[in-house]
């Protein structure tokens, strides 16, 4: 990190001599970076890190990740699943006869400028 043990020592000396409310929030800032403020000794965490446990435990995660992958995969297909019967259930489909007259989109043909129609036709609809 980018706050040395000196730097901390003379934080927590200053923080002593306050009697407001700075010193609580200013007190878990420190904790972050793993230092009691009121005894200048390190905390809980870091007395009590095993690198051997860690390192069962990060293995743990890591094979636990692909399962974990496959859970968010399954939560996205089914939110899909979801919005596109949302979707559907709200669209209303176009029945045309032989005969109709009907626009088609223009971009579908050639590139629109800003100011060219949208639209093309109208054209009749011959089969179906």
């Amino acid at each position: 990190m980018g706050i040395d043990n000196a730097r901390l020592t003379s934080v927590n000396t200053s923080l002593t001599s306050f009697s407001g409310d700075i010193v609580e929030p200013l007190g878990e800032i420190m904790l972050l970076y793993h230092w009691d403020h009121a005894q200048g000794e390190e905390t809980l965490k870091v007395q009590q890190y095993e690198p051997i446990n860690n390192n069962q435990e990060r293995q743990v995660d890591l094979d636990l990740v692909q399962e974990h992958r496959d859970n968010a995969n399954a939560r996205v297909e089914a939110y899909k699943e979801m919005m596109a019967k949302a979707y559907n259930s709200k669209v209303r489909r176009s029945k045309f006869q032989v005969g109709d007259l009907v626009l088609r989109r223009a971009y579908t043909t050639r590139n629109l400028g800003k100011l060219d129609a949208k639209w093309e036709g109208p054209y009749q609809v011959s089969k179906l």
